[in-house]
């Protein structure tokens, strides 16, 4: 390694990046559904639309329950669950 001071900083900016990111669930209130995201957009008149993380589909919900949660929670709450 000819550049030590260059691989620390990419090092560090690759934990900052990786270890930085929020978490969240979300729950309707009215069907009792749990979702789970990384991001979250509060709209007017207090609907909040996310991405899931299961199926990747666009959702909003008027009435919402958000929490923010760990990340062992999220990966949790996220694993495909395998049957035999």
């Amino acid at each position: 390694m000819k550049n030590p001071l260059l691989t620390l900083s990419i090092l560090a900016a690759f934990v900052l990046l990786t270890g930085c990111a929020t978490h969240y669930a979300i729950k309707d209130p009215q069907t009792g559904t749990v979702y789970y995201t990384q991001d979250y957009d509060e709209n007017d008149g207090g609907s909040v639309t996310f991405q899931t993380e299961e199926s990747e589909n666009q959702v909003t919900i008027q009435n919402s329950e958000v929490r923010k949660i760990s990340q062992e929670e999220y990966r949790a709450a996220t694993q495909p669950r395998f049957s035999y």
